[in-house]
């Protein structure tokens, strides 16, 4: 039997493969329509609209995006705009997946107001409905998307237009087989959007072809390994080779020991947010559950960098059910391909020991698992200066203090009469300081105070980084940090105030003309594996999404 937490490793390796499971409403078992692959709802198209202008005004859309959302829907669906479907009752799908992926099907339950309006905003979205001569009550559709081949029809059934895609006639023909709106949509469920898939339901057929995609992935790599690119780091390939057999491993035994997998996507009308979910429910009482149960997620100590007032910052802490095997192989590929970074820098020579220590301080925490790192900016302060922190768990300072004092006296001049060692200390640990001003271009130097240094702290467990006018208090917090429960990874920025920032540097207000710029902290991008009842991985990309919509709108 698998162990604990490779199992869990398994889990998470397949969820981030893209095998997309809260639990949907379940159909009766005495019903007469088949039970179906793939449950979806969506909230009422009301809230739906609502929920996309309350995302972008929270996250500082300005009221000319707000305006061309409308002229959108305006334009889409004409002036009598959403005439025709309800906007009360949330909004149901199911589908059918076939041993041949072309004969599967799609069925959309849309509530509506009447026949005749729904039929009018039909023709209003420039579609045809042509009823069937051969089957009372369904109607043919035609026009976008059905206009390269795939079949489209209609029915109006308990106040819902269930709407099918690639079913033909006979999906809708018996109104006994069209599965009711009470059976698909789940009240508790907050999500905007969500999706679940329930595995026994799953033809063999489909579940089998993942398998060839996995030997076609291994087939690349295996060419990798014989005939590697110049630049490529030589571990790289066998890293791949490794995160592949691990995400074949994984995918077997979700196949084996999931129930149902589920895909949301989450929306915070008080802040903002905007979350994509995947998660796995395992079998009752299989070892899969057992192993959930009893998940616990990662801590660390440099997420809490990032205060809520701070411009920016972000931190990465290794989810506790990554394999040895794939820790040890990323490592050997990092203890490689930090030293090549040196190459890429304008450092001297003698900083290569560095680069070298810090590959092997690298190699040692990945393949512990024991990964903890932060950073953030915080300010401006009323000067207009900021201060910037970051750290850098380590096991054993030691021979990283060692190697700095060693190289601190074989430096160039210039490097030695910027350092300045022991500068002050922080408890029993020393911190250094190197003066930044010929190292550093103006504008950038000018954000951190008069003669800005940076401030170098070793010990306490690990490295400690931190430069302008807050260098000191900022290190002491630092330090001071104890391990707390961590999501992965997050990057994290208020947008208003990382305008400010550029704009201080030099840089081009014109490159925010069309970014919204809301004045609150959020995830760029954030990723976070929990445990339980079931296994979930959450996505984060709020921000980015708020970015490439107000880009859109040029």
């Amino acid at each position: 039997m698998r162990s604990h937490m490779h199992r869990i490793a398994a889990v998470l390796a397949g969820l981030l493969f893209g095998v997309s499971a809260s639990a949907a409403p379940v159909p009766a078992p005495n019903a007469k329509y088949e039970q179906p692959t793939i449950v979806m709802q969506a909230q009422n198209g009301q809230k739906l609209v609502d929920s996309v202008k309350a995302y972008l005004k929270l996250n500082g859309g300005t009221p000319e995006v707000l305006m061309k959302v409308d002229a959108m829907i305006q334009e889409v669906l004409g002036g009598k705009g959403f005439a025709g479907l309800d906007l009360t009752r949330p909004i149901g799908g199911y589908a059918y997946l076939r041993a041949k992926a072309e004969t599967s099907h799609l069925v959309l339950v849309l509530p509506f107001t009447n026949e005749k309006d729904a039929l009018d905003l039909a023709e209003r979205l420039k579609l045809v409905a042509k009823e069937e001569p051969k089957a009372k009550g369904v109607y043919e559709l035609a026009g976008a998307p059905f206009e390269h081949g795939l079949p489209g029809h209609l029915r109006f059934h308990d106040k819902h237009a269930y709407v099918s895609i690639n079913g033909g006639v006979d999906c809708l023909a018996d109104i006994e087989k069209l599965i009711p709106i009470s059976r698909l949509v789940d009240a508790k469920d907050t999500a905007v959007l969500s999706a679940t898939l329930t595995g026994k339901r799953m033809p063999k057929e489909l579940i089998e072809e993942a398998y060839p995609l996995f030997d076609k992935m291994n087939a690349e790599v295996d060419r990798m390994l014989v005939r590697a690119p110049a630049d490529m780091p030589k571990n790289f390939p066998p890293f791949l080779k490794e995160l592949l057999g691990w995400g074949r491993r994984s995918y077997d035994l979700m196949v084996a020991e999931g129930d149902t997998l589920s895909a949301r996507m989450l929306f915070d009308t008080k802040i903002g947010d905007l979350d994509f979910e995947v998660a796995l429910a395992p079998n009752a009482k299989s070892g899969l559950a057992t192993d959930l149960a009893a998940f616990t997620p990662a801590k660390g100590r440099f997420q809490q960098l990032v205060t809520k007032d701070a411009v920016g910052g972000g931190w990465l802490v290794l989810p506790g059910p990554i394999p040895k095997g794939a820790r040890t192989a990323f490592g050997i590929f990092m203890a490689e391909w930090i030293p090549m970074l040196h190459k890429e820098t304008n450092l001297p020579a003698e900083f290569v020991p560095l680069f070298d220590s810090f590959a092997a301080i690298a190699q040692k925490a990945i393949t512990a698992g024991e990964v903890d790192l932060g950073a953030a900016m915080t300010g401006p302060t009323k000067d207009g200066h900021y201060t910037a922190v970051a750290a850098v768990g380590l096991d054993d300072p030691t021979p990283l203090v060692k190697l700095v004092l060693a190289m601190a006296k074989d430096l160039p001049k210039e490097f030695v009469e910027a350092v300045k060692l022991n500068a002050y200390k922080i408890g029993d640990v020393p911190v250094h300081t190197v003066a930044l001003a010929k190292f550093l271009p103006e504008d950038i130097l000018k954000l951190f105070g008069k003669e800005p240094a940076l401030n170098i702290a070793v010990g306490n467990k690990g490295l400690f980084l931190a430069v302008g006018p807050n260098a000191e208090v900022e290190l002491k917090r630092a330090m001071a940090l104890k391990p707390v429960e961590s999501s992965a990874f997050d990057t994290k920025v208020n947008m208003a105030k990382g305008k400010e920032l550029v704009v201080a540097a030099g840089g081009n207000l014109r490159d925010f003309e069309r970014v919204p710029v809301g004045d609150r902290l959020v995830s760029m991008y954030a990723l976070d594996v929990r445990g339980g009842a079931d296994f979930k991985v959450r996505f984060a990309s709020g921000q980015l999404l708020v970015m490439w919509m107000g880009m859109g709108f040029r």
